[in-house]
């Protein structure tokens, strides 16, 4: 048992070594996939989804972020900042309906993934607390605000 921790604990310090960086995590959801799924069918939402990335990708990246990946109709991205984070939601908001929220802190990025507990939360502060239009902030994303003014 001693020795698998210290295995854990050597490819968590190698993780972090490699992968680790601290940013800020933007989640945007498209608005009504579910509903209009069943309504217009898979493939009309798969255009949408596409339309959807080609408005969110140079809004992300005039922002100075990185999209990382998509997940269905919700687009990942990381920033160096939360304000940058933000703005770039409010963007994409004011241009498509949505949902978006940011989180901020230690994460993982493995290049087309990325992984932490600021990820988790962020996800699910947009789909449970978000309200189409509003970027949310995770408690962590809110401290770093509170500590920037």
């Amino acid at each position: 048992m001693a020795k698998e921790r210290g295995l854990e604990d050597e490819l968590k310090a190698f993780l972090h070594r490699f992968f680790g960086i601290t940013a800020a995590i933007l989640v945007v959801d498209m608005a009504n996939f579910t509903r209009d799924t069943a309504q217009f069918g898979i493939v009309h939402e798969l255009l949408a989804i596409h339309d959807f990335e080609q408005i969110a990708r140079p809004i992300i990246a005039a922002h100075g972020g990185r999209r990382v990946k998509r997940d269905a109709d919700a687009v990942f991205a990381l920033f160096p900042t939360v304000e940058s984070a933000r703005a770039a939601g409010e963007q994409i908001l004011d241009t498509t309906p949505g949902s978006a929220a940011v989180g901020f802190g230690p994460v993982l990025d493995f290049g087309n993934e990325v992984m932490g507990s600021e990820v988790n939360e962020a996800a699910k502060a947009q789909q449970r607390h978000a309200q189409h239009g509003v970027v949310e902030l995770t408690k962590a994303a809110r401290a770093t605000l509170a500590l920037a003014v």
